[in-house]
């Protein structure tokens, strides 16, 4: 079983895919793209922490979708999240200092200034977050597919 990181997909966003995601012709394709990428890189039986912004609208419908096992730490557009919760094994507002792949880490959609352990995993600001040592960045825009620990923090160097 493999950890993988993902913020900020904002599926079904009609508004953020025409403005800041020109690769992708209409949300259609975008969330197909995302929820493709998402099935080919965390498998099933992997664990997809999903950290906060998922889908605009039709969150259940995007949401079953998903092969990985999900966690979802909420973000500010998060709006359908109660009305699926059996597709996630739990749903958290932020996890303090949990052990993945043998380090403490910190997850909230939103970026932390300090936090308990050795990592912080955010999302939120979709490209661009000031640097700040051990804070990882797991959003879409940046990586365009879920994540690993060790990715983040080979790229954090």
């Amino acid at each position: 079983m493999a950890n993988y990181f993902l913020s900020d997909p904002h599926l079904a966003h009609s508004k953020l895919c025409r403005d800041c995601r020109p690769e992708y012709r209409n949300t259609r394709e975008m969330d197909a793209d995302i929820i493709d990428t998402c099935n080919r890189t965390a498998l099933r039986g992997d664990l997809l922490y999903v950290v906060g912004d998922f889908a605009w609208r039709r969150f259940d419908y995007y949401a079953a979708q998903i092969r990985a096992t999900m966690i979802l730490v909420r973000g500010n557009h998060d709006p359908g999240w109660s009305k699926c919760r059996k597709h996630f094994q739990s749903v958290h507002d932020i996890i303090y200092g949990r052990k993945i792949d043998g380090q403490s880490v910190t997850i909230c959609h939103y970026p932390l200034l300090f936090w308990p352990g050795k990592y912080m995993v955010c999302g939120h600001i979709h490209t661009g977050l000031p640097r700040k040592p051990r804070r990882l960045s797991c959003t879409w825009d940046r990586w365009h597919r879920p994540v690993t620990l060790a990715e983040m923090i080979a790229r954090d160097r």
